[in-house]
């Protein structure tokens, strides 16, 4: 895996991280707004929207561990392995998922159960 394809993934991912970090500043933002006090309907309208934004929340939180962690592989040059074979993960699949941590067989495998 060539360096330029490295960096150009690392550069995506902070990228990304950063994106993520603006969201929860938004959700924060909205969370507050959303606790103004109202009539009924108001109280409803916003517990719906509570449950969307933690929601949101919780899988900007997974994606954002996801992204740490493809991170760390890139720094300690483990990145494009496979995690349960070690072999090489196809760049196909790489460019498809950047962070997948598991060739297409493995990954299969799992789902298949085999």
């Amino acid at each position: 895996m060539d360096q330029y394809f490295l960096d150009t993934v690392k550069n995506n991912f902070i990228k990304q991280i950063q994106e993520l970090d603006e969201q929860e500043k938004f959700f924060l933002m909205e969370e507050k707004i959303g606790q103004a006090v109202g009539d009924e309907m108001d109280l409803i309208s916003n517990g719906l929207e509570s449950d969307f934004i933690l929601k949101l929340h919780n899988r900007n939180k997974f994606l954002r561990k996801k992204l740490f962690y493809a991170l760390k592989k890139i720094d300690d040059g483990s990145y494009g392995s496979c995690e349960e074979c070690n072999q090489k993960i196809g760049m196909g699949r790489l460019l498809a998922r950047p962070t997948a941590t598991l060739c297409i067989q493995c990954k299969e495998g799992i789902v298949t159960g085999k």
